[in-house]
């Protein structure tokens, strides 16, 4: 009985030193492990609510929540954010951030060309007429715009070709010759490519600090619990094999 009792203690021993193994390393190794499944969760209830909200959103505003830098041990914490990279014009930041909280409409990089080249006065911008399916003018066709226009951002890709600035122009009113858009020529004939309006203004619609914390309610006693059962499923393996 003596030597059954011994056997017993030493098991005891080392169900204790498991234990104490797994918890050294558990509240960081969990917290890291439980942030990052949250903000995954995040970022795919942020693109839901993108199709919710928004008419077609492109791929780059919908490829736009990211989660930088993800959590480790050490430090275990995750940021989620909207891209605020301007390489390509206006950046989703940007955008978005108007749409959460409503307002003007920031100018994009073309109708700032054209305010400066004084085609577009300070108080318009200007919507596109022929679109695409998400509702965008062509980059190429802007470009080409600009340039037989006179209004690039770099005077050495001002159009110097008669023929090709002669496919570009203004469109005027006829009561006072104001202009009102710019056409598109085909031929003798003219296309609308875009018309020049007030300054648009948004209204709030993104609500982005929302459905963060709506996240966080609803995932993380989910992923802490999940978060222990992967901790103890790999640390007890681990720790028999003296590891």
């Amino acid at each position: 009985m003596a030597e059954y009792f011994k056997t017993i203690q030493v098991e005891i021993k080392k169900a204790e030193a498991v234990i104490k193994h797994i918890g050294e390393r558990a509240e960081s190794d969990m917290a890291s492990d439980a942030v990052n499944h949250v903000a995954f969760y995040t970022r795919l209830q942020l693109r839901k609510h993108m199709g919710d909200v928004f008419d077609k959103p492109t791929s780059r505003t919908m490829n736009s929540i990211w989660i930088k830098p993800l959590a480790t041990p050490a430090k275990p914490e995750a940021i989620v954010k909207v891209n605020d990279d301007v390489s390509k014009g206006n950046s989703p930041a940007q955008w978005l951030r108007t749409q959460e909280t409503g307002g003007n409409r920031n100018d994009k990089r073309m109708e700032r060309a054209l305010k400066i080249a004084g085609i577009l006065s300070e108080t318009q911008q200007v919507k596109g007429i022929a679109v695409d399916a998400y509702g965008n003018l062509s980059g190429g066709k802007v470009k080409q715009m600009l340039s037989a226009l006179q209004a690039g951002n770099d005077a050495t890709q001002d159009s110097k070709d008669a023929a090709k600035r002669a496919k570009w122009r203004i469109a005027r009113r006829k009561s006072d010759g104001k202009p009102f858009g710019i056409f598109q020529m085909q031929g003798v004939h003219s296309k609308l490519f875009l018309i020049f309006t007030r300054q648009q203004q948004y209204k709030p619609r993104f609500k982005f600090f929302e459905v963060v914390q709506e996240s966080w309610n609803e995932k993380i006693k989910e992923a802490w619990a999940k978060a222990w059962s992967r901790h103890v499923s790999k640390s007890i393996p681990a720790y028999m094999r003296g590891g």
